[in-house]
């Protein structure tokens, strides 16, 4: 899981996604177990373990992670192409 990510951190249909290419979806982020999300009004805030806010929707963001191996089925009903999380490496 050393690749990494840049784009732009999105809401598509109710799933959170980076898209690099305003032409298409973007990979729909899988986010490791101590990171939350958090609604507000101004948005939806992505929070680090310790609870600091690490990204929001509409950044720009640099994520580090990897595609998941061949066969993986994601714990969500929102389709791929999917992206492993493995690190925020914040806004940008």
């Amino acid at each position: 899981m050393a690749a990494g990510l840049e784009g732009k951190l999105v809401n598509v249909r109710g799933c959170l996604r980076v898209k690099a290419k305003e032409d298409s979806d973007g990979y729909l982020l899988i986010w490791p177990h101590d990171v939350s999300l958090k609604e507000e009004v101004g948005g939806v805030h992505i929070l680090d373990s310790e609870g600091k806010v690490v990204a929001r929707v509409g950044q720009k963001v640099s994520i580090g992670g990897g595609s998941p191996p061949a066969g993986y089925e994601a714990p969500t009903k929102c389709p791929g192409p999917y992206w492993l999380v493995g690190e925020i490496n914040g806004a940008r």
